[in-house]
């Protein structure tokens, strides 16, 4: 009997947030977001934290259902291509490349700037350069993502 009643209860403690009505309303409000193209990072925050993953879930379904290349950019750019949808078009597949150079600059960045806290000599001017580089191409990219809607708009200093 015991089994019986805790096989029944582990669908729900699997699922977590999903299953709590109180995520309900989050989870409405992450479709609506998919629905109006809105990028992750535009919404999550005001979600309850006990619930974000379970929102981004539903995000990414409705995202999934209409192979919408926000979705490509946004599974490429937090490294989760192997979840991709198969969809078609050149649309979805230069949103995932979008998001992967993204996320694959962003790393290279952050691991050349520890490396400038240990570099001299010659490897430091080299470091240097490459991240000059990065700095540069960086903001144009991210910025080609903004014009596809692909990310939140820029917040100006003090916002």
């Amino acid at each position: 009997m015991k089994i019986a009643v805790l096989a029944g209860l582990l669908p729900a403690l699997l699922t977590g947030c999903a299953a709590l009505p109180e995520c309900e309303p989050a989870l409405d409000d992450a479709r609506h977001a998919a629905r109006q193209h809105e990028p992750l990072a535009a919404w999550v925050d005001e979600v309850e934290p006990a619930c974000r993953a379970a929102a981004t879930d539903a995000w990414e379904a409705v995202l999934a259902a209409e192979c919408d290349p926000l979705l490509a950019f946004h599974l490429a750019r937090v490294d989760a291509r192997d979840r991709l949808p198969g969809c078609p078009g050149r649309e979805f597949a230069g949103a995932a490349e979008l998001g992967a150079m993204i996320r694959s600059l962003q790393a290279e960045r952050d691991e050349l700037q520890r490396v400038l806290t240990t570099a001299d000599g010659a490897a430091e001017r080299a470091a240097w350069r490459r991240l000059r580089v990065i700095e540069r191409d960086l903001p144009q990219l991210e910025a080609t993502a903004r014009l596809h809607g692909y990310m939140a708009p820029a917040r100006a200093p003090g916002d």
